[in-house]
Parts: structure tokens; sequence; C-alpha cells
């Protein structure tokens, strides 16, 4: 496994380190988003089966769009209608796993090591709102 070292004077500057690394991976992130991944990504929404992963997908594209994120938490388990987060984590679990197989790269994706944080890059997160529009 690798392992990665990053020094650090204070923990401001390792924050800026870090929002650095992410704003590059999303970068990365945009720049694979463009073209052929477009209609992967509008065939995989239309396919999908249930409305949990739809909402869950456009709140993550709503929140990319204003250069946010999305914790899924008690308070969200509780708005989306669930009691318990294992019942939402399999809804969000499909539907990323779904979309994120049809395209072949991560489209919905974990932050870092906060397997409860999701984002995705603001290309995709276009792209997402426009085929959840269509299948409305």
């Amino acid at each position: 496994m690798a392992k990665i070292t990053i020094e650090a004077a204070t923990p401001e500057e390792l924050l800026v380190f870090v929002r650095k690394w992410l704003d590059d991976r999303e970068s990365r992130s945009d720049s694979a988003g463009a073209g052929g991944d477009a209609a992967k990504i509008r065939t995989a929404i239309h396919r999908m089966y249930g409305p949990v992963g739809r909402r869950f997908l456009r709140d993550v594209a709503e929140a990319a769009t204003r250069g946010e994120r999305v914790t899924v938490d008690a308070d969200l388990a509780r708005r989306y209608g669930f009691t318990d987060g294992g019942s939402l984590g399999g809804a969000i679990g499909n539907a990323a796993t779904g979309l994120n197989k049809a395209v072949g790269r991560w489209v919905l994706d974990r932050v870092g090591r906060y397997p409860s944080v999701w984002t995705m890059s603001s290309a995709d997160a276009e792209t997402v709102l426009a085929a959840l529009d269509e299948r409305a």
C-alpha cells in the first residue's frame, strides 16, 4: 500500500494543501467527464431504479454546482424517510455503483478518507442534473 506523508507547520497550512489537492483532483475529473461520458451518465440514470438513489444524485449534483459536498448523516437519513443509516447507505451504494460502473470511472465519489462525504465534478454535476430532468 502506498503511503503519503505531508509536512505542514500549522493546521492551516495542511488545510491549504488538502484543498489544493482536492481542487486538482476535481479539475482532472472535469476533463475526464467531457464528451462520451455524458451519454453513459444519461443512460445509467435513465436505467436507475429507485427514487432514493436519484434524489441523492440530485442532491450531490446540486451541491457540486455550488462547490459543496453532501454528508450522509442521521439528519439526511431522516429527511429521506429512513430510521437508520444502513438502508439509506444501501440505496446510495446502489446508485453510486451503477453509475460509476456504467461510466467506467468515479462520477459519484467519496471525499478522501471520509466515507460519508460525497461529491462529483462540476461538469458531471451538470450532466447528471440534465439527465435527471430528462427522466422526470
